[in-house]
């Protein structure tokens, strides 16, 4: 769409009052699309605008290809909720949860269950109002939920706490989409069937051994039949290792992802003993491990391997050199500074502003970078523009500290940090 008049979005009958405000954050970009849903436009919510206590809210958002400001009235809002014509596009997870047509982003697996997890509650609240009371026992919960079950056909019924939850939830969530109470998070979990903690150490045996032994994972399966027989340490869990014919249950493809899991520190280990690999990888055995974000921030230089060029000028500037401020505990990179020159004391402070204050959002796309602070220590290595003296006695005036970090051994690979190791290695 290029006017927002294509839209045909339905005008408001003054019954702003009626509705409950959606949770809309400033920046949040949303995509509106007609009656027929067959075009739409991109759209950025400014911010909330009442006159007057006696007139309405109103939502005021700005077109994203043409910069054309409009507004929505709360009904409007709810309208093309209710007709699915509304999505958003920019928040993810928890915080695009309550927004105007999160409901069109669900899938049909958790519309399905949501809508068995309605017909519990809706239950539970006509029970109550035949009984004229607020609450339900726990076995009048349970006589709801059997009967539910009965009605919808439903082969796992779930348990009385599990409904007071899924009840409690909808009474303390938003009432703009009641379907999006029922929805499951998507970052609170697998919820698949896992493995227990024996077949996980009975695997990890059959792991240690057989790399001690230098063979792969056909070993490693034949190890695993050999800790299920009668006098081996793993019989007592037989079923859930081997199947009926003697075979190992657990696939190729899983034995390899077990293998893989091995760190160099661990393989070098049970290839050729402790000392060994105490003293291969002892740079990695004396890395700082910090416990908590922005405790160190590592400094790091790289050429991409890309040639810049002026589409209007016709002129090449050469390959960009980027230098990034990467969080030893997250893995974030919370700032970073691209020039077409080798790195410098002004592209160091440069990444540095990058890094130690909050960024705004792209007023275009509505994209956001939330990672920023100052840390403890940097984590620099031997580069002349890393450990100059202007930049150690800037960092004093700024109150942080430079951690070295040791380079690598000539001629190999940089070892994993010993942080990777799990604490039930060998």
């Amino acid at each position: 769409m290029k006017t927002f008049y294509e839209l045909d979005v339905p005008p408001d009958p003054g019954r702003g009052f009626d509705m409950q405000c959606p949770d809309i954050r400033v920046g949040d970009a949303f995509a509106i699309f007609n009656a027929e849903k067959t075009r739409y436009a991109m759209f950025r919510f400014v911010n909330w605008f009442q006159p007057t206590p006696e007139f309405p809210a109103i939502a005021q958002f700005q077109q994203l290809v043409t910069n054309d400001s409009i507004t929505l009235s709360i009904w409007q809002i709810g309208e093309l909720n209710r007709q699915k014509r509304i999505r958003p596009v920019s928040a993810k997870g928890a915080a695009g949860r309550n927004l105007p047509g999160a409901a069109a982003s669900v899938t049909d697996e958790e519309r399905k269950s949501a809508h068995r997890r309605m017909a519990y509650v809706d239950a539970c609240h006509l029970r109550m109002i035949e009984l004229r009371t607020r609450t339900l026992t726990r076995k009048q919960r349970g006589d709801v939920i059997e009967e539910v079950a009965k009605e919808i056909k439903d082969p796992k019924p779930p348990c009385v706490n599990s409904v007071y939850n899924w009840q409690n939830r909808d009474k303390n969530g938003g009432r703009f989409d009641r379907l999006i109470n029922f929805v499951r998070q998507g970052n609170s979990g697998n919820y698949g069937p896992r493995e227990g903690s024996e077949v996980v150490r009975a695997m990890q045996e059959a792991v240690h051994l057989a790399v001690q032994a230098g063979g792969q994972w056909g070993m490693v399966q034949a190890v695993l039949m050999a800790l299920a027989e009668p006098d081996g340490d793993f019989h007592h869990i037989r079923e859930l290792l081997l199947n009926e014919d003697g075979t190992c249950r657990h696939s190729d493809r899983t034995i390899q992802r077990r293998l893989h899991d091995l760190n160099d520190y661990e393989r070098d280990v049970l290839e050729s003993g402790r000392d060994y690999a105490e003293i291969r990888h002892m740079t990695s055995l004396r890395q700082m491990r910090p416990e908590a974000p922005l405790e160190i921030v590592d400094v790091d230089h790289a050429v991409m391997n890309i040639i810049g060029i002026d589409p209007e000028l016709a002129i090449a500037y050469g390959r960009p050199h980027v230098l990034t401020f990467r969080d030893r505990c997250s893995g974030i990179v919370v700032g970073f500074s691209i020039s077409f020159q080798p790195p410098s004391y002004e592209s160091f402070f440069e990444g540095l502003q990058h890094m130690l204050f909050e960024k705004s959002i792209d007023p275009l796309s509505g994209a956001m970078y939330p990672w920023w602070g100052r840390p403890l220590r940097l984590g620099t290595d031997n580069a002349k523009h890393l450990v100059g003296l202007n930049i150690t006695e800037s960092l004093k005036e700024l109150g942080i500290q430079t951690s070295p970090i040791a380079p690598p051994e000539a001629g190999k690979r940089a070892p994993r940090s010993i942080s990777s190791i799990s604490s039930t290695g060998p």
